[in-house]
């Protein structure tokens, strides 16, 4: 029973939450793309201001934003494919990363694609 109980806090205590110091590195990371990748994509300027809030807009042109801030930042190479390492480098769990990318992976479409692997790292570490 000790051994339950002790396992049960660990488990919460390694819970990867999204704290104001992950957006802070986000933010930062991204900064240097922002205004290139809304220009890039067309993205209403509401939308990439939502992004710091994880609000989310469902459109073709915030996808591609995401798309283009991730290919940016080697999230996902010149190829379309998914780069976990890169993930990594930004404090997010393998696991998380390992099962985002599954999830992602196989999206044809590289806008999409950017944007269910942003609202799975979300969904997952929240």
């Amino acid at each position: 029973m000790k051994f339950l109980i002790l396992a049960f806090f660990v488990s919460i205590s390694v819970a990867v939450k999204i704290t104001p110091d992950i957006i802070e590195s986000w933010e930062a990371t991204i900064a240097p793309y922002v205004e290139k990748c809304k220009a890039e994509s067309n993205v209403n300027s509401r939308h990439v201001e939502k992004l710091k809030f994880l609000e989310f807009a469902e459109e073709k042109e915030f996808f591609c934003y995401v798309k283009c801030l991730y290919k940016n930042i080697e999230f996902i190479d010149k190829n379309g494919n998914i780069n976990i390492d890169q993930i990594v480098k930004l404090s997010i769990d393998i696991d998380i990363a390992t099962k985002c990318k599954e999830r992602a992976e196989p999206e044809g479409d590289e806008c999409r694609k950017a944007f269910i692997l942003l609202t799975c790292i979300v969904d997952y570490m929240q």
